[in-house]
């Protein structure tokens, strides 16, 4: 493992560019499949993988597709601002630090690392996501922290019932038992699953315990998650 004085001194070093990286970064960043931006300390995005669009919600293209933008032009005024203070965070600080957050209804885990200075010296941070139930455990001795501000796609349409029937299927709970633990009709629940089914675009109770295990409302075989 390279000591802080080896990262302080790799710190003034210049970078190829990604473009420049040959075979190796392709295969690397675009043949995986994952969601991989290049940042300056300032959030602006100066190499985007052809996955990150996606990741986004905005129109898929060739790599490079978000390269000039700025994370507050694709994010909302309260996430861009938290995920642009843990990226000056890695920039400030010299060491990795992994994200666990919900973007598009989805749970992700980002991990963003210091990326050697450009030939000007600029600083860059390094983020790559993936879903978090295909992710790789974090590095010992990473810190990882649990974004305070999401973005809950479909979900956001929900109401606090609704979310929460959504989480008690997603725990494999019948009809009967969710009248039980809420001390409702099982005429209700059926009207909520009804709801939720309408407005997530689901058939069945099935499709409807994945969509509550993905957006992270409960456990699953991969680990701890939660919608904080």
């Amino acid at each position: 493992m390279p000591t802080q004085a080896t990262n302080d001194n790799d710190r003034g070093k210049a970078a190829p560019e990604p473009h420049a990286l040959g075979v190796g970064w392709q295969a690397l960043v675009e043949d995986s499949g994952v969601a991989v931006l290049l940042l300056s300390p300032e959030g602006t995005i100066l190499f985007s993988s052809e996955a990150a669009a996606s990741h986004f919600g905005l129109p898929g293209g060739a790599s490079g597709t978000l390269a000039g933008r700025r994370l507050h032009e694709i994010l909302t005024p309260e996430i861009a601002t938290e995920r642009l203070a843990f990226v000056r965070r890695v920039a400030d600080q010299n060491a990795p630090l992994v994200i666990e957050h919900t973007q598009l209804g989805r749970r992700y885990r980002s991990t963003l690392r210091p990326f050697p200075a450009d030939a000007a010296g600029n600083q860059r941070v390094l983020m790559v996501t993936r879903p978090i139930a295909a992710a790789a455990a974090p590095s010992q001795g990473v810190e990882v922290v649990k974004a305070r501000h999401n973005d809950f796609g479909p979900l956001s349409s929900l109401t606090p019932r609704e979310m929460e029937i959504l989480c008690l299927i997603g725990q494999g709970m019948a009809t009967a038992d969710i009248a039980k633990h809420l001390h409702r009709s099982e005429k209700t629940v059926e009207w909520h699953r009804v709801s939720l089914g309408n407005k997530l675009g689901v058939t069945n109770r099935v499709e409807l315990a994945r969509i509550a295990i993905r957006s992270g409302l409960v456990e699953n075989e991969g680990g701890k998650s939660s919608a904080e």
